[in-house]
């Protein structure tokens, strides 16, 4: 907000005083808030949910990965990465539930 002002100001769309007035405003509406320069709560993009939540009756988290070239677990696996910015709950349901067949081998049942 304050480097809108700032540009607006070096435009000359709005007044020295406006300038002033508007890093006042800002300064009291963000420090009584808490806000501390560079430190601001993480946004989270909502268009990867949105695409996850729409591919999750379509696709298992290992063949998402297999498509994007992914194939690496733990730390740098995609779930983790995915977990940064998609609700636990998504994961849960894009995750195949594991079960055992009849030689008790774990197999992939299906989400549908």
């Amino acid at each position: 907000m304050q480097a809108l002002a700032k540009k607006a100001y070096d435009l000359d769309r709005i007044s020295e005083s406006s300038y002033r007035s508007a890093n006042i405003e800002l300064r009291k509406r963000f420090h009584a808030k808490g806000y501390e320069e560079g430190k601001w709560d993480v946004e989270k993009p909502l268009m990867i949910e949105q695409a996850i939540d729409l591919l999750k009756e379509e696709i298992t988290l290992d063949e998402l990965a297999h498509h994007i070239g992914i194939h690496e677990s733990g730390p740098t696996g995609l779930r983790s990465l995915l977990s940064k910015c998609v609700s636990e709950s998504t994961l849960e349901e894009i995750e195949p539930s594991l079960g055992v067949d009849e030689h008790g081998q774990i197999v992939t049942l299906s989400q549908n």
